[in-house]
Formats: C-alpha cells, structure tokens, sequence
C-alpha cells in the first residue's frame, strides 16, 4: 500500500460509520468531538467519501422550513447537510 499509513484504528472506523448512520447530520467537527478522535476533520471526511458517503445538502419541504416573518427573525437551519450513502458501480475510475 502506498501512501500515509492510517492514524484511525478499526474500530474507530467502525464507531464512525455507526455515528453517521445513527445521525446522518452530524458534522465532521461533531465526529471528531464524540469520538475524541487524533485526527482532523478532513481525515473522517475523506475516509467516508472511501466508504462512499457524501455530504449533500438537505432539501426540506416548504412546510418544514422555518422562515423569519419579521426582520428580527433569523432563519433557523443549524443542519442543512446530511451524509448519504451512495451506490458505486463495479466501474474502476
């Protein structure tokens, strides 16, 4: 194998596919904190986007939306992403 070993053990690997798939708007910086983890944020990113996650933008029916009817009103959307499981091919890029 080339290239930087892994800092993340198995089971860390593990505990952060669970997190995700109990909470699939948990942020990356959320993964880290739970999980007390020795790595940054763009080392849980990329090692989902290798399980095949992606982080896509939750889109929410107009009823579900909280909108401001004032201009004191600022629109609550904490967590607009969500991780995603997608489907791969058997095609290797």
């Amino acid at each position: 194998m080339r290239g930087r070993k892994t800092i993340l053990t198995e089971k860390q690997h593990h505990d952060i596919l669970e997190l995700v798939q109990e909470q699939p708007d948990i942020t990356m910086k959320e993964i880290v904190e739970t999980l007390h983890l020795p790595v940054g944020d763009e080392a849980v990113r990329r090692f989902l986007i290798k399980q095949g996650y992606t982080y896509k933008k939750q889109s929410l029916h107009a009823k579900e939306q909280e909108r401001p009817r004032c201009a004191e009103k600022t629109q609550s959307m904490d967590r607009n992403y969500i991780w995603c499981k997608c489907r791969t091919s058997n095609i290797s890029r």
